[in-house]
């Protein structure tokens, strides 16, 4: 029965892929420096790019969810939810208090990919998988994700747009990471 979510939860973790290089393609398209804005038919790719990612994204996090919902846990997920709220508002304050960054949706995408990841672990755990290395794989995309948002604006030009890709890659590279080491 385990094996039925574990599938579900490679689907969803290439459904997030594809989500990252989607945004990624976006990102590109509209940020790249010195490049002119898109216009006309480019305009309408990017925008169908953007929202091809929300799809896979949503795809993906909505597959990752109920397969892992499907397995043991040490850790409800109503719990983990709640500490992945509690996460964002303490990060939104200190991240816009102190390090007078703004808040923005990347945010919200690097704490909910987290806490659903942790959510995944946990039952991939429970169903007795090893799970050290992709553990430590998310901690990793995390830290590195939150360094990149709060220093975002502190960069200009080439310097900015690659610190806004890192994230981005990170998230795909690890979900492709999991369909191996799940």
């Amino acid at each position: 029965m385990a094996a039925t979510y574990l599938v579900g939860i490679e689907q969803g973790h290439l459904w997030m892929a594809a989500c990252a290089a989607l945004y990624l393609a976006w990102w590109t398209m509209f940020f790249r420096p010195r490049a002119e804005k898109p216009r006309g038919a480019e305009r309408a790719i990017g925008v169908a790019l953007i929202l091809a990612a929300v799809v896979c994204g949503c795809a993906g996090a909505v597959g990752l969810a109920r397969s892992a919902a499907g397995l043991p846990h040490a850790v409800e997920g109503a719990v983990v939810a709640l500490v992945g709220f509690a996460a964002y508002a303490a990060l939104a304050a200190v991240t816009r208090a102190v390090l007078k960054r703004p808040v923005t949706t990347e945010l919200v995408l690097i704490v909910a990919w987290a806490a659903l990841e942790w959510f995944v672990l946990d039952g991939a755990a429970g169903a007795g998988l090893a799970v050290g290395v992709p553990a430590l794989l998310v901690t990793l995309a995390f830290l590195f994700s939150m360094a990149c948002y709060v220093l975002y604006y502190r960069f200009r030009g080439w310097a900015a747009f690659a610190d806004g890709c890192g994230p981005l890659v990170a998230v795909g590279a690890i979900s492709l990471a999991f369909v191996l080491l799940l």
